[in-house]
């Protein structure tokens, strides 16, 4: 395929930092391509124009540059359109009060799955504190969405102890308190975004409501696709409605798996404010993500190797990223 002008659609969703530099090495050697992406690192490395196409035009721009500022000043224009339509107070999230900084501790947490041959979690230690994004990394395949599965409450570790608040809970109390946004698409695609939504904020028909008019709902334009059959959606607007679903239980923390795999880039900076205020409340989040746009944005920063965890520099780069995860 020397000699052949490839098409290629999205190469990097859910590939780690060392995959990513190899597909954007192969890419800086081609001599044309047209690549779908949202992945802005690659973009910036790779490309010479992007081209935009918008509901009823299409523009061509030298960089990406130029199209995430207009997609900037589009999500500030919907926030001051937020901010007119509450009053007085912006979204409502209401946080609680905790007696210690640290809210969730994992202590010693192993997990071998059936017919492996070594743990995928090994004596694992993690800490999340009070309003705190913290971000984990690591190659695909080191334990990242298997601790998350733990912390919501999907899975049971085979040894260790979690603590919320300096108790001990089961994975009943972490479900009820932990909202969960996976990789995987968990919503019902032959049933509308309506009935979706109401499975999930249980029959509470007036919170619903409430949420649609100026609400997470609202902000991430439920109310523009109420109607429509999920199977119908876009995977952005797919990924918008699961983040709702796993909001509308008002939970203390949130846990998001990748969640700007596959978004444009307006609806990643969504998700970075929708972080940015959810912990700006009082809450906390945990993010497992390979984009540098994402990591640059944590308080804390974990690294998932050999079943452990390691704190990480929130600064470091994606070059000293890659070298530690290559080990």
């Amino acid at each position: 395929m020397e000699n052949d002008f490839l098409l290629i659609d999205e190469p990097t969703n859910h590939l780690d930092m060392h995959a990513r530099e190899c597909v954007k090495e192969y890419l800086c050697g081609k001599k044309g391509f047209i690549l779908v992406s949202h992945d802005r690192d690659i973009l910036d490395a790779c490309i010479d124009h992007v081209l935009v196409l918008n509901r009823k035009t299409i523009e061509v721009q030298s960089r990406v540059t130029q199209y995430e500022r207009r997609m900037e000043r589009e999500i500030q224009e919907k926030e001051g359109l937020l901010q007119d339509i509450e009053q007085p107070v912006s979204l409502k999230l209401m946080p609680l009060s905790y007696h210690k900084e640290r809210l969730i501790s994992c202590r010693e947490l192993s997990v071998r799955y059936e017919g492996a041959e070594s743990d995928t979690l090994k004596n694992l230690t993690f800490e999340l504190m009070h309003g705190e994004r913290v971000f984990l990394h690591g190659e695909n395949g080191c334990g990242k969405s298997t601790l998350l599965k733990i912390i919501v409450g999907a899975l049971k570790p085979d040894a260790g102890t979690i603590l919320w608040n300096g108790k001990a809970v089961d994975g009943t109390f972490l479900s009820e308190h932990v909202g969960y946004v996976p990789q995987e698409n968990p919503l019902f695609e032959d049933l509308t975004v309506k009935d979706n939504l109401e499975l999930w904020y249980a029959n509470d028909k007036a919170r619903l409501q409430k949420d649609l008019e100026d609400g997470w709902l609202f902000y991430f334009g439920m109310h523009k696709i109420y109607k429509k059959p999920v199977k119908k959606l876009s995977g952005g607007m797919k990924k918008r409605l699961s983040i709702c679903c796993a909001l509308a239980g008002d939970p203390d923390v949130l846990v998001m798996d990748e969640p700007g795999a596959a978004l444009d880039l307006m609806a990643k900076n969504e998700i970075l404010r929708l972080i940015k205020d959810f912990t700006r409340k009082g809450k906390s989040v945990i993010i497992t993500s390979h984009e540098m746009s994402e990591i640059t944005f944590c308080d804390s920063l974990y690294g998932i190797r050999d079943g452990c965890t390691v704190t990480l520099d929130k600064e470091i780069n994606g070059f000293e990223l890659t070298e530690w995860i290559q080990g």
